[in-house]
């Protein structure tokens, strides 16, 4: 018997299960009826949906937008001339690009908004890229790119927090299609004319592309095309002409076209709120531009003009009589500062005493700090080479609350804040922390106090917390400890921290000692009460009487481990 696709019409109207045989089946055999198969039917065409209103302008802007962007594509280059004016099509996309905006009492739901942001986001992505690039990271990137552009401030908030968050976990995520992805955002913000953002994402990408195994001329491949060699010269220029706006914005110009041989183009308008802006995206960069060969090519030039620019912006303190300006300066040359170790060894001494300035004389309150942290966030420099100087800066505010005893609730604050930032730089990068010797001097301003804060008879919460805390600052001691080329380093550090009013010199010989290694045996015993109170004295000063034990031979948990030599 030959079977068919349908159930008969009796099993169909009895509900039963039925064998589909022809010319009769089982059960209408057993029911001695005619077994009757329904004639295949042509399906009912499809009806298209009905777009409301509201629908149909989108569907409309959106057709807009994508023949903007296609007609803004088809320029013969995206470098900008000195004389550069926007053609049509970029201005035309620049107020389609205010008119895709969203109303703020909420008219487009979360899943509206999202939806349109990812149709937006493929439309881009299939102009600029490759399809089979077209992935799901690529959207998201896209995706977080757009919350971000001009009108399209009102969207929902939980949609932009989403949208961060996409966009976030390419950034912690290298992979070469999350390094694509953050590409694919700096072309965004480029071919839009927002270049000093889309330097800020390439920059991004190319620090993770090294992680992934793409080298530098692949993503500027990816990016510019066949114009490598002319990105490379333009991006020298972006820097230094970044820097000398800014320093003429303040008349306080130190380059001119003769000067060390870098020739410096003509005025180009750039905002007056923007200046500090261009400073910031373009130190940011040097990190990768100031790599070999061109570092090897004019490293004296270049030594130089960081070393007279770094002295000239640490002086503008007149900045801060504006709202952000400070904040601006401290996360710009904590950044520099970052971004210099790399190649520390070849610094010249001026500079490093510029850089030393920087974190031992800036005094900045906790609420600054952590807004500095905040702007580091948003913008998705989580980083340990941003958040370190973030946090060695909270600790410089918090430095005299550590030497009284009635700061021990305060204490516990700052440990349990210092600790958090401390867990993001582990997850981000832990090999960062042996690459950023000022740490060090963080390090003993912060831990050793909290271990004494434990060795007291504090309440219970509080001593738990500051335990929890210095757990955490322990590990990270431990990170210097296993490197032997480190512990120099700390040994030399002693000698600033001794000069400080507020860092107890009998914590630092006894610390000393325990790394030397100097006379072992007068430090077996754990210090008793008596000897740890007078290390937070009423008054801030400096105690110049040595150290003595006269406790029970308990030994120091955990913490001595850690001053052992290996």
């Amino acid at each position: 018997m030959a079977r068919v696709n349908n159930t008969c019409q009796e099993c169909a109207r009895k509900k039963q299960k039925c064998t589909r045989e022809k010319p009769t089946c089982r059960g209408c055999i057993i029911s001695k009826v005619a077994c009757v198969y329904p004639e295949n039917s042509t399906p009912k065409p499809y009806k298209k949906k009905t777009l409301s209103a509201r629908e149909r302008e989108l569907e409309e802007r959106l057709n807009q937008l994508e023949a903007a962007f296609k007609a803004a594509n088809s320029n013969s280059s995206w470098l900008l001339p000195f004389h550069y004016q926007p053609s049509e099509s970029t201005r035309q996309v620049a107020v389609l690009e205010d008119s895709l905006s969203f109303d703020a009492e909420g008219e487009l739901a979360e899943n509206d908004a999202l939806e349109l942001l990812g149709r937006v986001s493929t439309m881009s992505v299939a102009v600029w890229i490759r399809a089979k690039e077209n992935s799901t990271m690529l959207k998201y990137a896209v995706r977080g790119l757009g919350f971000d552009l001009q009108g399209n401030q009102h969207l929902p908030p939980i949609c932009a927090q989403k949208a961060i968050q996409h966009f976030s976990d390419a950034i912690g995520n290298p992979t070469v299609t999350n390094v694509r992805a953050i590409l694919t955002s700096a072309i965004l913000h480029i071919k839009l004319n927002r270049v000093k953002e889309g330097f800020a994402y390439y920059t991004c990408a190319v620090s993770m592309a090294k992680e992934v195994g793409i080298n530098k001329e692949e993503t500027l491949a990816f990016l510019y095309h066949d114009e490598i060699e002319r990105e490379e010269c333009r991006k020298l220029w972006w820097w230094i002409y970044g820097i000398d706006q800014f320093l003429r914005f303040k008349n306080k110009s130190v380059l001119d076209d003769s000067d060390n041989g870098l020739f410096l183009p003509g005025n180009y308008n750039i905002p007056e709120q923007d200046k500090t802006s261009y400073l910031g995206i373009s130190i940011m960069a040097s990190k990768d531009w100031f790599t070999p060969p061109l570092v090897d090519q004019n490293i004296q030039s270049c030594r130089l003009l960081l070393t007279r620019i770094f002295g000239k912006v640490l002086h503008f303190n007149h900045l801060y009589h504006h709202e952000g300006s400070k904040i601006n300066v401290i996360y710009i040359l904590s950044t520099l500062a970052c971004s210099l170790e790399l190649w520390w060894a070849n610094l010249p001494g001026e500079l490093k005493n510029h850089l030393n300035l920087l974190y031992s004389g800036m005094q900045i309150s906790s609420q600054d700090t952590w807004r500095v942290f905040e702007m580091c966030t948003m913008y998705n420099f989580t980083r340990a080479e941003v958040l370190l100087p973030i946090l060695f800066n909270y600790i410089l505010e918090n430095k005299p609350a550590m030497a009284t005893t009635r700061s021990f609730m305060q204490l516990t604050v700052v440990a349990k804040e210092s600790a958090t930032l401390l867990k993001m730089v582990l997850h981000a990068n832990p090999s960062m922390i042996l690459r950023i010797p000022l740490l060090v001097v963080f390090l003993f301003h912060l831990t050793i106090p909290i271990y004494c804060a434990t060795l007291i008879d504090l309440p219970g919460n509080m001593k738990v917390e500051l335990q929890e805390s210095l757990d955490i600052h322990v590990q990270i001691v431990k990170h210097f400890l296993k490197t032997s080329k480190v512990k120099p380093l700390i040994l030399d550090t002693f000698d600033y921290l001794i000069s400080l009013k507020d860092v107890k010199k009998l914590i630092v010989d006894f610390t000393r000692f325990k790394i030397l290694d100097q006379n072992p045996m007068a430090f077996q015993d754990r210090p008793s009460k008596a000897d740890i109170e007078p290390l937070f004295p009423n008054q801030l000063e400096l105690v110049q009487t040595p150290w003595t034990c006269e406790s029970e031979s308990t030994a120091i948990p955990d913490f001595e481990l850690l001053f052992t030599p290996n």
